[in-house]
């Protein structure tokens, strides 16, 4: 509930109450304040995805072609291409659909607001709006980091309208009101994007390196099987032979690819090398379960759930929540550095989270089994877990899933006979390595993210001053990060130079390391 007396000057063509909400008015008049832009007058125009008989249909989707975006590519606020589906460029032209080159804002129509900056050619589908961006007028990273944070999605949540379900309009993108700070000042924050760019793709290319790292051992080791089990000999059936029967008779656990991969296993024996079951090599235990809501932040504990385990490894915490600290005090419940978490409950069971230094201590859900290796196991976490999460692992584990529950489980005594591969020390630390790298890397991409929104907020509250940006900009390009450092080093997910608050970046030298790093990369592709 809320009351307020809305001024004659502030009445528009909207007589809902929601649109006069307190917080909405307040960043309207600060706006206006400051001297904003619309985000229309800042780009080369901002326009809508195609309805009618020009739109694309699902069964035209093709293997290689222009990137056909979709709200479920930005609905995360950062292009996700996980389910980004193609369009050949013949079929885009043969129905006059428009293709745009460069570095775009791509804007969802229904359900929440998002936004993304993609830089590559796209088509839209009819719910996405395209805003497209001039270098020369605004820096395109920075618009995004305006229209992601609070001051952008707040102004088109105001603008929502809901007939079937909540939509963004094209003119409320046009119409969006844009701190319009000097062009140095917005390519400092517009770098702070680039940069968490640079680090998705090298975390990426990390996580290739490991893939193929892995896949190079195995196929050396059981050339057969495990060229067999990648489908390379096109079977979905196999024959199970006698000596393969175990205590199980239903279907599902005689799968094809889980056949296979007990062969995998078996030839890998036969070739010398031998495999360990988890609980040979390391403890399993199950995680805590919260016997009351969920605690605030200055009182209650940090508690990684398993909605905060993604795929390839990754931890999300971007929805943490706290839990009593008194009862996930027990060391059992608390996580290590190396420790790999295994989702054991619901539709994403088998998913696998490394836990990097970011997440020491932390409690962990029920619905998980925590792997802990032992000192002297002589097997690599990182390598441990990247086995778990890849093919022959993940087959293992979904052998284990109980069909006949109303959920999708596995125990902790079925995670315990999981075997892996005992490779040499030195291809296990490959690896390990790799996998390190590349979680340091997105954890890194994600708070540079973070920190180019609250660097917006920051800029517009006053806390900063363009000139402050400026002078770190310019210090940059000269080789020199001390004045960048130093507004790094004040950030945290509260805002700026919040006393009290967790550092955004807890090791920035490992920032530049890692930049770096990226940076040679890019160079040498």
């Amino acid at each position: 509930m809320f009351s307020v007396k809305v001024s004659s000057d502030d009445m528009k063509d909207r007589l809902d109450a929601n649109f006069y909400r307190p917080e909405y008015l307040e960043i309207e008049h600060k706006l206006n304040q400051l001297g904003s832009a619309t985000l229309g007058s800042l780009c080369n125009g901002v326009e809508c995805g195609p309805f009618g008989g020009n739109a694309i249909a699902d069964d035209l989707y093709a293997e290689q072609g222009v990137a056909f975006i979709r709200p479920v590519n930005i609905s995360s606020h950062v292009f996700d291409e996980s389910s980004l589906v193609k369009v050949s460029e013949q079929l885009l032209i043969d129905n006059k659909l428009k293709i745009y080159n460069g570095t775009n804002l791509y804007f969802g129509r229904v359900g929440d607001p998002c936004v993304a900056v993609i830089d590559r050619k796209t088509s839209i589908s009819p719910n996405i709006i395209v805003a497209k961006t001039n270098p020369e007028l605004a820096d395109p990273h920075y618009l995004w980091a305006f229209g992601a944070c609070t001051f952008g999605l707040k102004q088109l949540l105001r603008q929502l309208k809901t007939v079937a379900q909540p939509t963004t309009s094209t003119e409320a993108v046009r119409n969006l009101s844009v701190f319009n700070a000097s062009l140095e000042a917005q390519k400092y924050i517009g770098d702070k994007v680039r940069q968490a760019e640079q680090l998705r793709a090298w975390a990426k290319l990390c996580l290739y390196n490991a893939r193929n790292k892995l896949a190079e051992n195995l196929t050396r080791f059981a050339p057969n099987t495990y060229c067999e089990l990648q489908g390379k000999d096109g079977s979905l059936t196999v024959c199970v032979k006698s000596k393969e029967i175990d205590d199980r008779l239903d279907s599902w656990f005689y799968k094809a690819e889980f056949t296979k991969s007990k062969r995998v296993l078996m030839e890998l024996e036969d070739n010398g090398i031998s495999t360990k079951p988890l609980k040979s090599i390391g403890t399993v235990e199950y995680g805590f379960m919260p016997l009351e809501d969920y605690w605030s932040p200055c009182e209650g504990h940090q508690f990684l759930r398993v909605t905060n385990i993604k795929e390839n490894l990754i931890v999300d915490s971007g929805d943490v929540k706290f839990v009593n600290p008194i009862e996930s005090n027990a060391p059992k419940y608390r996580l290590k550095e190396g420790d790999i978490v295994v989702v054991q409950l619901g539709n994403s069971t088998g998913r696998i989270a490394y836990i990097s230094p970011k997440y020491e201590s932390w409690a962990y859900p029920s619905f998980a089994l925590r792997v802990r290796l032992n000192n002297n196991s002589g097997f690599d976490s990182g390598y441990t877990s990247l086995f778990l999460s890849e093919v022959l692992g993940q087959n293992q584990i979904q052998r284990t899933i109980s069909i006949t529950s109303v959920r999708p489980n596995t125990t902790k005594p079925a995670i315990e006979s999981i075997a892996i591969p005992e490779l040499s020390v030195e291809e296990q630390q490959i690896i390990g390595t790799w996998i390190r790298e590349m979680t340091a890397a997105n954890e890194n991409s994600t708070a540079l993210i973070s920190s180019a929104k609250i660097l917006v907020e920051a800029l517009i509250e006053g806390q900063l001053t363009e000139q402050q940006l400026i002078q770190a900009q310019q210090a940059l390009d000269d080789g020199d990060n001390t004045l960048d450092q130093a507004i790094l080093s004040k950030l945290s997910n509260e805002g700026y130079a919040i006393e009290g608050s967790t550092p955004l970046f807890s090791d920035i030298d490992e920032l530049y390391r890692l930049l770096e790093s990226a940076a040679q990369a890019e160079a040498e592709e």
